[in-house]
């Protein structure tokens, strides 16, 4: 088991490293590039909301870690924004169902004050 967890600016610069954190972290798990490609727009959409609607200024911070399960891949992002569930079903967008439609399961929870997004693409 793999497991990585960074924080980065909740800022487009930031996103751009997360992306890329997660990009690196795809590799070295040695996914498909079906599933590969899947995972990075469902954790691109995710950040993306994490930015947009978290209330966050540039100087705090999200946190992404990754984890290579048995199973196949965790991408777990946190922050300490506005509660914001994208599960919800009064939330709408095109990038929530897509992220939904590629990933195996996607879970929210809020925790001591954070919203924890964790995305699942089984192997």
């Amino acid at each position: 088991m793999r497991i990585g967890k960074k924080s980065y600016s909740c800022s487009p610069e930031g996103l751009k490293l997360m992306l890329a954190y997660v990009q690196q972290e795809i590799l070295a798990a040695k996914l498909d590039m079906k599933k590969t490609m899947h995972i990075e727009i469902a954790v691109e959409e995710a950040l993306t909301n994490s930015i947009r609607h978290s209330g966050l200024s540039v100087d705090d911070k999200i946190s992404v870690k990754c984890e290579l399960l048995e199973s196949g891949f965790c991408v777990m992002i946190s922050d300490r924004g506005k509660p914001f569930n994208p599960l919800d079903n009064n939330v709408k967008g095109i990038g929530i169902a897509l992220m939904l439609r590629l990933m195996d399961a996607v879970h929210y929870q809020r925790k001591d004050e954070m919203n924890v997004l964790t995305l699942i693409k089984n192997r």
